[in-house]
């Protein structure tokens, strides 16, 4: 259901916000040139956007490469492994493990539908 109407969802979104903006963009930009509002709303905001998604975002691919070739991944969705079951039910309920649920959007678990995990130590 989300993926066929995300679309729908997003356009609602900005059509709904549009004015908002506008008029705040209008209130902050009152006695500035045209060169300073294009300058201030459009070219400095993209500059630092492509600067923080270039370093976050080399960094989090980096990790990623990392762990999938060192065989982090694998070791920690692996079943019956020694990585799942390193903690016994005193070492979890000292250190608040299970106390909350787990909420993923795996599709390992529950289908990818992001239902909470239920323990029950």
């Amino acid at each position: 259901s989300w993926l066929a109407g995300w679309t729908l969802f997003y356009w609602g979104w900005w059509i709904s916000w549009a004015p908002f903006v506008g008029t705040f963009l209008a209130k902050i930009s009152k006695g500035r040139t045209l060169r300073q509002f294009i300058l201030g709303t459009l070219i400095i905001p993209s500059l630092y956007s492509f600067v923080w998604f270039g370093i976050f975002g080399a960094e989090g691919i980096r990790m990623q490469r990392l762990a999938d070739a060192s065989g982090v991944c694998t070791a920690a969705y692996a079943g019956g492994s020694a990585y799942a079951s390193q903690y016994n039910l005193t070492q979890k309920n000292l250190s608040g493990m299970g106390w909350t649920p787990s909420c993923v959007l795996d599709p390992k678990y529950h289908g990818g539908y992001g239902k909470c995990k239920e323990f029950a130590w």
